[in-house]
């Protein structure tokens, strides 16, 4: 799983991602931020992990 920042003049955005291997995935989390974010932020960043490990199953 990945979680990577992009930002624009609209705003900054937190997406999580899984990974299935043979070059395949999907988005598991989008967290939306006021373009006065910081692209770095800790919280957020922890805020996003945490809304994307809640989309994998019990098993993992």
């Amino acid at each position: 799983m990945a979680v990577r920042a992009r930002k624009d003049g609209r705003g900054s955005t937190l997406m999580g991602f899984v990974d299935h291997g043979r070059g395949t995935g999907e988005p598991v989390a989008v967290l939306l931020r006021p373009g006065n974010a910081g692209s770095n932020t800790a919280a957020d960043h922890i805020t996003a992990t945490r809304l994307a490990l809640a989309q994998l199953p019990k098993r993992h």
